[in-house]
């Protein structure tokens, strides 16, 4: 009877360390999903900033991209404004001498002519 409890007590014992080693194996398997699950977030957390990350330097880069195109145009337009009133300006300027040299002309026309008529006056007073 001593030996039946003796094997009794080693199979009791035996039973219990398989219980607590199947506990133990449990429990490290849900600390390793955990963890696993963790390292799988933090991936992802990892990949979603880098995603948002990149989405804002696009967007930065797509504002400063409008802005310069925006000072380009205005440049442009400036530069055109600028030959625009160039041009006027020396058309302004050859009327401006057109219009003095056909009063020139027309005072010199006169000139001649009153010296032609003085000439001409002169030489039937002569002639008489």
């Amino acid at each position: 009877m001593k030996k039946t409890r003796q094997t009794n007590l080693i199979s009791i014992q035996n039973c219990h360390r398989i219980h607590t080693l199947k506990k133990t194996l449990k429990t490290n398997l849900i600390s390793i999903q955990n963890s696993h699950r963790r390292q799988t977030l933090k991936k992802i957390l990892q990949t979603n900033l880098i995603s948002v990350q990149n989405c804002h330097r696009r967007q930065t880069l797509k504002k400063i991209l409008q802005t310069n195109l925006i000072s380009v145009q205005n440049c442009h337009r400036r530069h055109t404004l600028k030959k625009t009133l160039q041009t006027n300006l020396i058309s302004v300027q050859n009327s401006h001498r057109r219009h003095t040299l056909k009063k020139t002309l027309q005072t010199n026309l006169m000139s001649v002519q009153n010296c032609h008529r003085r000439h001409t006056l002169k030489k039937t007073l002569q002639t008489k």
